[in-house]
């Protein structure tokens, strides 16, 4: 077929329509090539506005599809409306000004045709040709993904035209006043119902209308986006009344449709009951998408200074201010409304969406929605309070100067300082919006935290538990248990963290935030306790482990990623008040407030607890946080599947993970009593070992050489997390002065791990085990070399163990194994022989640089020599050589008596 090339006028309706042929439905790729520049380059055009405007009236005028001459299929009509939404965010200077209004005007008529009960429908040769069109099961399915290009237009218009189109909220809630009902009681929402689908697609707009008007994609003026963000404020209060108002609707419905299901008989009534109130929750999960999507112009921020009151400035925080000053008690009793509704949803099982309702396409889960509600109201109700807070001591502090009178230092302020009397109505107005602001926020976590100790405990711990361990099913399958487990622990982790300041005070003597924190505790242990990784911590009777599940590293990270942070948060600002009642105690101070100034109540969240109730919730924090390190230290333990090969990104992110919630212990506990809990377990750790090898060397003969190596590896396994651990304690700021008399815990582990004299042979799994552990064991050594650096005998032994490491080298492949495979698994090999041999070369040059003349006794030199003589001798690797003969010389620049050394 011959192509129109493209031109400056490309072509009208007629060209149009043949390309998207050519390109949807023609075989030949080349001809679907041209016909794809051709369109991109008509798309440019100036003329495609019109263009594509006048064909999509014309098919939703003309009744059984277009005439022959310009008829569309599905995928040309949606083509069509994706060219209206990209030329809005693109080129929308190519419009006059004059036709923006009816711009507006016919998007808003496209939608209500597409979605009117005399939709357009596909000709019978359209639905032959068309297989989108053939495989739909109604109109309004065929154009699902065309209304929503529609939905994204209109809402890119709206902040486009934000200097005339200032209240499009209203515009829309005209336009589809089927979704509108004048009372709570209607017909019920059954499939294909017109109510429902008014009521889906008016929540799509709205949702849409709030999303586009930060996005930065729209090429849009930064005026006109803060005109289109002020306008947004303003409309706020509508959109949360018509949310309320529809979702009073969908939840008496629900419960008309579950009292008639309990009466219907089963067959065709029942599944169409079924099917209505699957709809009628799909509907639910929109309205808590639009409100997610609207919380932050309806957050209850503080009205801002007279600088910050400016039209120009107007930001989310300015049109939320106006809504707190005039209607701040019915905000706050919508929000707590929709707080609610949330946490009924978290606490609820999981609904089936509908396939065939409005809005089962494209919206996210009913859990996520609620979880995400739930959090970004708390945060922006927090922000208000600290932004009040804030003013309030600004405000007190320009009192108290201008009380002072004359001869004190003037603040920095290029106007004249406000009269007395209008501080002191400004300072009680703040005052009052701040008490108002702190009980609305104390109400909300009061009410949260009721819940996570009340109806939401019983749905994480059955999420908590795997398929099949729990006395009843809750969840269709491990799948759906994971997903709810991810979405509570976001929540639990999320409220404990705006809980902070109330824990730094009370967690010693209140049973609510205590069974939080459990709670918390469980969610961080669940990678192991739920088999979510598969640590394989115990041997069975025969040496050997239990076989082990999938890779479960990245899902096991998305459930611990947010309580980690709440561990942070916490540790942090337990480190911080800990330091700060520490340095008043030495200045003979009380931490508090200012003799004479006035603060207004605290709820929650108070940020200046008393000193004695601090201290006691900061000791008993210190007990969770000891239990939570040996949590990681059971969790760090490498999989025997992770041991036995390459270590992969997800297993690493989670360790890191694991290591960083270990560096925050140590915050909390002190680097010394972080090392000294993992002393301990390691210790404890050694000692079943030791039973272990002794219970089964009692097996005699019946021990066979696999079980003995498989006994071996997983004793490394171990071992090897204990000594990670250990050197991530030790390499921070720790007083070793504190733990030399323990010392001889981790260097006997240490001996164990590099006192053998061999590599396994012919296992390259174990051969991956045995090198992570040495590598771990030297890692630990180096860190260890500070206390040692006077003890020649020490300095002598982990000399001996490193020589051991460099000199020591594995075998290739057995004789029976085939060249290819041979070949590749001896390179293996030595890479990770290689890469042992460089970190041992490197402690030895550590070792050498920290140790001091009087440790350093002719053994030692000797020992030295020996080894460079060596490596010599085995052409051992430039970098190893490099690094040995840097430690010798350092060596020798300590030596008095260079002679005796060169000897």
């Amino acid at each position: 077929m011959a192509l129109r090339q493209s031109s400056a006028d490309p072509g009208g309706q007629g060209d149009v329509v043949q390309m998207l042929q050519t390109l949807y439905f023609n075989t030949d790729p080349h001809a679907r090539r041209q016909a794809d520049v051709w369109l991109r380059q008509w798309q440019k055009s100036s003329d495609a506005w019109a263009l594509s405007m006048e064909m999509l009236l014309h098919y939703t005028q003309t009744p059984g599809g277009s005439p022959a001459s310009v008829r569309l299929s599905d995928e040309a009509v949606y083509f069509l409306c994706q060219t209206l939404r990209t030329k809005t965010m693109f080129d929308f200077h190519q419009l006059p000004l004059a036709s923006h209004e009816s711009l507006c005007s016919q998007v808003l008529r496209l939608l209500q045709a597409f979605s009117a009960p005399g939709a357009p429908e596909a000709s019978c040769a359209e639905a032959a040709s068309s297989p989108s069109a053939a495989s739909s099961n109604s109109q309004r399915d065929r154009h699902r993904a065309a209304v929503t290009q529609l939905s994204l237009c209109l809402a890119d218009l709206a902040l486009q035209t934000a200097d005339k189109w200032q209240n499009p909220v209203q515009v829309i809630l005209q336009a589809f006043p089927l979704a509108l009902p004048a009372s709570d009681s209607g017909s019920d929402l059954a499939t294909g119902n017109e109510h429902g689908r008014a009521i889906a697609l008016l929540l799509l707009l709205l949702k849409h209308l709030a999303e586009e008007s930060t996005s930065r994609r729209v090429m849009a003026d930064e005026t006109v986006r803060r005109r289109h963000l002020a306008n947004m404020g303003k409309a706020a209060s509508t959109v949360m009344q018509t949310l309320l108002k529809l979702r009073q609707v969908v939840r008496n419905r629900k419960q008309g449709l579950e009292e008639k299901k309990r009466l219907a008989p089963q067959g065709q009534p029942r599944a169409a009951l079924l099917d209505a109130l699957a709809l009628n929750d799909s509907l639910l999960r929109s309205i808590l998408s639009c409100w997610r999507v609207w919380l932050p112009f309806l957050q209850p921020l503080a009205a801002g200074d007279g600088e910050d009151r400016d039209g120009d400035n107007a930001g989310l925080a300015g049109c939320a201010s106006q809504l707190l000053e005039t209607s701040a008690q019915e905000q706050q009793a919508s929000l707590a409304l929709v707080f609610s509704d949330c946490l009924e949803v978290l606490a609820a099982p999981r609904q089936p969406a509908a396939s065939n309702s409005p809005a089962a396409t494209g919206d996210e889960d009913a859990n996520e929605a609620a979880a995400s509600c739930v959090l970004r109201l708390l945060k922006s109700v927090t922000a208000s309070t600290q932004e009040l807070r804030m003013r309030f001591l600004r405000l007190q502090k320009e009192a108290a100067h201008a009380q002072a009178g004359p001869g004190v230092e003037e603040l920095s302020s290029s106007f004249s300082p406000p009269a007395p009397e209008v501080l002191e109505h400004a300072l009680r107005d703040t005052e009052a919006r701040l008490k108002a602001s702190e009980s609305f926020e104390q109400q909300l976590l009061q009410e949260i935290l009721a819940r996570c100790v009340g109806a939401l405990r019983g749905r994480l711990l059955a999420a908590l538990q795997r398929s099949g361990e729990g006395e009843g099913e809750e969840f269709e399958d491990e799948f759906d248990a994971l997903q709810a487990l991810t979405t509570l622990a976001r929540v639990y982790a999320g409220v404990a963290i705006f809980l902070i300041p109330a824990l730094m005070r009370r967690t010693h003597r209140d049973a609510q935030l205590q069974e939080l924190v459990h709670l918390l505790m469980k969610i961080s242990e669940a990678p192991r306790t739920r088999r979510i990784v598969a640590h394989a911590l115990e041997a069975t009777a025969g040496g050997s482990e239990a076989d082990e599940g999938d890779e479960g590293e990245e899902e096991a990270l998305l459930v611990i990623e947010e309580p980690m942070r709440f561990w942070m948060k916490l540790a942090e600002a337990a480190h911080r008040a800990e330091t700060a009642f520490s340095a008043c105690a030495l200045r003979g101070e009380n931490k508090g407030e200012t003799p004479g100034q006035k603060a207004p109540a605290r709820g929650l969240d108070a940020e200046a607890p008393n000193p004695d109730d601090a201290g006691q919730s900061i000791e008993a924090l210190k007990e969770v946080y000891t239990h939570l390190l040996r949590e990681c230290l059971l969790q760090v333990t490498m999989p025997k599947r992770v041991a036995a090969a390459a270590l992969s990104s997800d297993y690493d992110a989670y360790r890191r993970a694991i290591l960083d919630c270990v560096e925050d212990c140590a915050l909390l506990l002190s680097p010394e009593r972080a090392s000294l809990v993992a002393i301990d377990n390691l210790q404890q750790l050694r000692r079943r070992q030791e039973e272990e090898l002794q219970r089964v060397s009692s097996l005699g003969a019946s021990l066979t050489p696999a079980v003995a190596a498989e006994l071996h590896q997983h004793q490394e396994r171990l071992l090897e997390g204990a000594l990670v651990v250990l050197a991530k304690l030790c390499s921070l700021d720790t007083d070793f002065s504190a733990l030399k008399q323990h010392l001889q815990v981790p260097l006997a582990a240490i001996s164990v791990v590099l006192g053998a004299e061999a590599f396994p042979v012919h296992s390259l799994p174990l051969l991956h085990t045995t090198i992570y552990a040495r590598v771990a064991a030297i890692d630990l050594l180096k860190e260890l070399l500070v206390p040692l650096v006077d003890d020649a005998a020490a300095l002598q032994q982990a000399l001996q163990m490193l020589v051991r490491q460099l000199l020591t080298q594995t075998a290739g492949p057995g004789a029976g194994e085939q060249a290819g495979a041979g070949n590749r698994e001896d390179e293996e090999r030595q890479a990770m022989i290689q890469t042992l041999h460089v970190n041992a070369s490197r402690a030895v040059r550590q070792l050498c640089v920290a140790a001091k003349p009087p440790a350093l006794h002719p053994p030692l030199v000797n020992e030295l020599v020996n080894l460079t003589i060596a490596l010599a001798n085995v052409k051992a690797d430039e970098d190893v050589q490099m690094f040995v003969l840097e430690g010798v010389s350092a060596v020798a620049s300590k030596m008095e008596d260079t002679a005796t050394f060169l000897s």
